[in-house]
């Protein structure tokens, strides 16, 4: 097996396992090890936040078989084996929240953008702040400071702050807001294709097929399935004040994140 030795504040080795594909790649054992969390507490992570860690892009599943390339033998009970790559190892460092973990995602982001990073184009410029598109294009999420939560009728869902579009929120979520099935939103959208358009109801990014949905296609889908009661509380301006109340922490939080990705990549201060 072919390993490099990568060493964190000066006390914890970690071994990375050489990968053509991915450059490197770590066993959950490792991982656990930098973020000093159990294997079990990645574990679980990756199973709350399947929607966000990608197999292919974020970890690899191998089988005892495969696993024998990396010079890894698995106990005779395994099925198989989960390696992460250097994107699944920032990905993971949003949902951990600690010091170290912060200190370690650091670290992590350090790794990755010392690197060449692919050159993106884009079509057409989207009026998104916060970095979203920056984030998107490296990490392939939205930038996680401008995160916030929608609470409506005891249902909870995950959204961002954008101060052009009010919010975005992806179908999934938005979905469970409305108490029907992403499907239901899919089929919404199509039926309505002449109705809701993009970069006004709804936006894309360029690395992936995924919609996130703005304050006004959230509201105008809310109008469209279930009882209406969601679009009558956002449209009737009742959300508008509960973002209100956390735009200048999200706002605070969204400085102190760009200000370090300027600091690692210069090719982040471009305005967004």
């Amino acid at each position: 097996m072919n390993t490099i030795t990568k060493t964190f504040q000066d006390d914890t080795e970690l071994h990375l396992i050489a990968d053509e594909t991915h450059e490197f790649l770590l066993t959950t054992k490792e991982v656990a090890l930098g973020y000093a969390v159990s294997t079990e507490t990645i574990r679980q992570h990756k199973k709350r936040n399947a929607d966000e860690l990608i197999e292919g892009k974020h970890f690899l599943t191998v089988t005892k078989s495969h696993a024998l390339k990396y010079g890894i033998t698995l106990h005779s009970k395994a099925n198989g084996l989960t390696l992460w790559t250097k994107r699944g190892l920032v990905r993971l460092g949003f949902f951990i929240k600690s010091a170290r973990a912060k200190k370690f995602r650091d670290w992590c982001e350090d790794m990755v953008l010392k690197q060449p990073q692919p050159s993106t184009q884009h079509s057409h410029v989207l009026p998104l702040d916060g970095n979203h598109r920056i984030f998107y294009d490296r990490y392939g999420l939205l930038n996680p400071t401008k995160e916030f939560y929608i609470e409506h009728e005891k249902t909870r869902a995950k959204a961002y702050g954008c101060k052009s579009f009010g919010f975005l929120i992806s179908s999934t979520e938005l979905a469970r807001l409305l108490g029907v099935s992403a499907t239901t939103i899919r089929v919404l959208k199509n039926y309505h294709a002449s109705k809701l358009k993009m970069g006004q109801h709804y936006i894309k990014f360029s690395t992936s097929q995924n919609l996130w949905w703005t304050r006004e296609g959230a509201g105008w889908m809310a109008l469209h399935s279930g009882d209406g009661s969601f679009g009558v509380y956002l449209l009737g301006g009742g959300l508008d004040k509960e973002i209100e109340m956390n735009i200048l922490t999200l706002q605070h939080n969204s400085l102190q994140m760009i200000e370090r990705s300027k600091e690692l990549d210069p090719a982040a201060q471009e305005e967004v």
